[in-house]
C-alpha cells in the first residue's frame, strides 16, 4: 500500500518515496494517544478490510493521509476519539459510510461498564480464533508469548497498533492434534495464494501448494486479495473451473499476473519477483522502489 500511495502522489500528497510515508506515518502516531486515535479511526472506518481486497485502497490511502495530517497538526492535548472523528471526517467516504464510522467509533471509545477488578462476562465469537486453536499445540506458555510479542512489535508495528499482538485464547489447552499423514491418499487439491495476502502470509499457501501429495499451487504475482477465487483473470480461473467440473489439477505451479491496483492501468513490483517456481529469488527488503513494472506476463481476461 505504501507503494501504490507514493505512486499516487497527486491524490493523496504524501510524496513519492514509500519509505519517507512509512516513517511519517508512525511518526505522527508516535505517542500512545495518537496510536489509539489511529488504531480507533482505522476500525471505525473498516480499513484494514483494505489490506486483503486492493478495492479498499482509496479510502484506505485517504485514512493514511487524514492520520499524518492530524498526527501532525499543532501540539496540543489530544483526546483519541475527537481526533480520530477528525480523521474519519477527511476519510474518503460516502455520506452513509462516514454516518456509519462515527456510530462505530462511538462504540469503540465508549468507556467500561465495568469497574477495576470486577469480572467482565460477555459473549465471544471470534471464529477465526477459535479455528486457529483447534490447528495444532498451543502450550508454548506465557513467557514463550510474551517474548514473542517483545520480538514481533518492532517488526510489525502496524499489527502492534492495531492491538493484533495478543496472546491466543487457546495458548495454554491441552490438545493432541496432529498433523495428518501425508501420503498418496491426501485428496486432489489446488492451492491459491496471493503474494501480499496479510492474512493468510505467502510462505504458509507456497508450503502447502508446494510440499503436500498431490497438491497444485498458482500464486498470484504483486496481488494481496485474500479470496483469491474468482480473480477474473484466465489465467487464475480457467485452471480452477476446469479442475471443478473434473478435468485435472495444473501438473505445475502457475505463477499468474496480478490485475492493477485502483488508480492504475498497469501492474508493478510490489515486492520482488517470483521465479517460475513461485519463490522470491533473493530476501526482500522492507522497501522497493514502486515504479519498476511487474515481471508476470500481461492479465488475460476471461474467455467467454
Amino acid at each position: 500500500m505504501m507503494n501504490w500511495i507514493s505512486r499516487n502522489d497527486e491524490v493523496f500528497g504524501l510524496g513519492t518515496d514509500p519509505e519517507a510515508v512509512w516513517k511519517r506515518y508512525f511518526a505522527a502516531t508516535s505517542t500512545p494517544e495518537k496510536s489509539l486515535a489511529a488504531q480507533y479511526a482505522w476500525n471505525a472506518v473498516n480499513g484494514p478490510a483494505a489490506f486483503s481486497n486492493p478495492i479498499g485502497y482509496r479510502a484506505a490511502g485517504s485514512l493514511v493521509a487524514g492520520i499524518i495530517a492530524e498526527g501532525e497538526a499543532p501540539s496540543k492535548p489530544v483526546v483519541p476519539a475527537e481526533s480520530a472523528a477528525r480523521v474519519v471526517d477527511q476519510t474518503e467516504l460516502t455520506d452513509e459510510q462516514r454516518a456509519a464510522a462515527h456510530k462505530r467509533l462511538a462504540l469503540l471509545a465508549a468507556p467500561h461498564k465495568s469497574k477495576p477488578g470486577e469480572p467482565i462476562r460477555g459473549k465471544y465469537d471470534y471464529v477465526i480464533e477459535f479455528t486457529a486453536c483447534t490447528d495444532g499445540q498451543w502450550t508454548q506458555g506465557l513467557d514463550y508469548w510474551e517474548d514473542f510479542h517483545k520480538r514481533t512489535a518492532p517488526l510489525a508495528p502496524l499489527s502492534e497498533q492495531f492491538g493484533l499482538l495478543v496472546t491466543p485464547t487457546c495458548a495454554f489447552w491441552p490438545t493432541e492434534s496432529k498433523m495428518p499423514t501425508q501420503d498418496d491418499s491426501f485428496p486432489e487439491t489446488i492451492v491459491l495464494q496471493s503474494e501480499l495476502d496479510s492474512m493468510t502470509p505467502f510462505e504458509q499457501g507456497w508450503a502447502a501448494g508446494t510440499g503436500l501429495p498431490n497438491t497444485s499451487l498458482i500464486a498470484v504475482d504483486n496481488e494481496s486479495v485474500h479470496g483469491v477465487f474468482p480473480y477474473g483473470t484466465e489465467e487464475v480461473d480457467r485452471p480452477v473451473i476446469d479442475f471443478l467440473l473434473g478435468g485435472d489439477r495444473p501438473a505445475q505451479t502457475i505463477v499468474a499476473a496480478g490485475k492493477p491496483l485502483p488508480l492504475e492501468q498497469s501492474t508493478y513490483e510490489s515486492w520482488t519477483p517470483l521465479d517460475e517456481n513461485a519463490e522470491h529469488g533473493t530476501e526482500a527488503p522492507l522497501f522497493t522502489d514502486p515504479t519498476i513494472p511487474a515481471e508476470t506476463g500481461v492479465v488475460r481476461e476471461p474467455r467467454s
